[in-house]
């Protein structure tokens, strides 16, 4: 079965970010114009010929995969693949000294996989259709943890080695604490199409297009500053080490991994291949400025901004004041006349590769200073 087509990503800091494999479309305003592309920001090819089926373990770009679905990485760098149709888990280890990155067969299941994470210890957890199971870090040992009619899309573990099941025919979350103890439900009912977990193993998921942060004490919290996603838009994520989310956006696309460089591995289910991308640029928070004592404020929408190429190519005006924006980054705000408070405007930043996302300025336009009598 083939993932429901979605909608065009998003990419919001510090929570959720959209991998990109195509240039995007940005509004530019009049005169701007976005970065040419870089060297570099084509998406390569990691594994697959394009062609399905299964078959040639060896160099990973000669093997053949058919839907490839989830993706997760260990602690060794090497690339776990949910190979759907083919039932089974593939393992791509990066080459030596530049050397092309192989691939094996991992595992088999007995169910059509979608969903991977890997432990601490190594152990890999595949969720699927109707299961939910655990691999030792060997391929060896497989353990059912979950039996449940439906389609289980995600997988993650917590910091405290609890399992986290997304979907069944009941919807909603499974976790499954160690120890052998009773499953918990969260969300019945609801549609979780995402999960994934950070170093400290604080665990995220997409709730009917809402981002959720699962604490170990059990919490559930939305992360500031996501906006709402299609609840079929997304099936896979990956934390970076500074608390960004990416997902990926095109219709075909499922999995997400990171990459030891940073660059993000993305399955593609219509082209039976796995792709390596740049990662997007990367924007730090809102940017808080503060107007001097005649009302004027200035700033450098950049601030914080990480990636090659990086421009802003388009900004909103602000309701209580003029801004104006010059090429490096800096900008200018003057408040209207009397108005003292916060204001607020949008800025669009586009890198090298054409992956653009927005950021929000506030300004605090403090009161001036009344004329001293006489």
């Amino acid at each position: 079965m083939r993932p429901p087509l979605g909608r065009p990503g998003r990419r919001h800091r510090p929570a959720l970010a959209a991998a990109l494999l195509a240039a995007v479309t940005v509004l530019l305003t009049p005169g701007t114009a976005a970065p040419a592309p870089a060297a570099g920001c084509a998406p390569v090819a990691y594994a697959g010929t394009g062609a399905p089926g299964h078959g040639g373990d060896g160099a990973a770009t000669a093997a053949t995969l058919h839907d490839p679905a989830g993706l997760a990485t260990d602690t060794a760098g090497r690339l776990y693949i949910a190979d759907s149709a083919n039932r089974a888990v593939r393992r791509v280890t990066p080459g030596a000294a530049g050397a092309a990155p192989v691939i094996t067969t991992f595992a088999t299941t007995d169910f059509a996989p979608y969903g991977l994470a890997v432990g601490p210890d190594g152990t890999v957890y595949v969720s699927g259709e109707g299961k939910a199971v655990s691999v030792g870090a060997d391929g060896r040992g497989t353990t059912t943890l979950l039996t449940e009619a439906g389609r289980h899309d995600a997988v993650a573990v917590g910091g405290d080695r609890s399992v986290y099941v997304s979907g069944g025919a009941a919807g909603g979350l499974r976790r499954l604490p160690p120890g052998g103890k009773a499953p918990v439900r969260s969300f019945p009912g609801a549609t979780v199409d995402a999960l994934a977990a950070d170093r400290a193993g604080t665990v995220y998921a997409v709730v009917d297009g809402r981002v959720r942060r699962l604490d170990r004490d059990g919490r559930v919290t939305p992360v500031p500053g996501t906006a709402r996603v299609s609840t079929s838009d997304v099936h896979g994520l990956a934390v970076t080490e500074d608390g960004s989310l990416f997902y990926p956006s095109p219709r075909t696309r499922w999995g997400t991994a990171l990459a030891p460089d940073g660059r993000l591995y993305v399955s593609d289910r219509a082209a039976h291949r796995v792709w390596v991308v740049p990662r997007p640029v990367l924007v730090p928070g809102l940017l808080r400025v503060t107007s001097g004592p005649h009302g004027h404020a200035t700033g450098d929408v950049l601030k914080g901004v990480s990636g090659s190429g990086t421009a802003v190519t388009a900004h909103s005006e602000p309701v209580r004041g003029i801004v104006v924006q010059q090429g490096n980054g800096l900008f200018t705000y003057t408040p209207h006349e009397d108005f003292s408070g916060t204001d607020a405007f949008t800025a669009t930043i586009t890198d090298a590769c054409h992956n653009a996302t927005t950021r929000t300025v506030l300004v605090r336009v403090v009161a001036k200073p009344l004329p001293r009598a006489g």
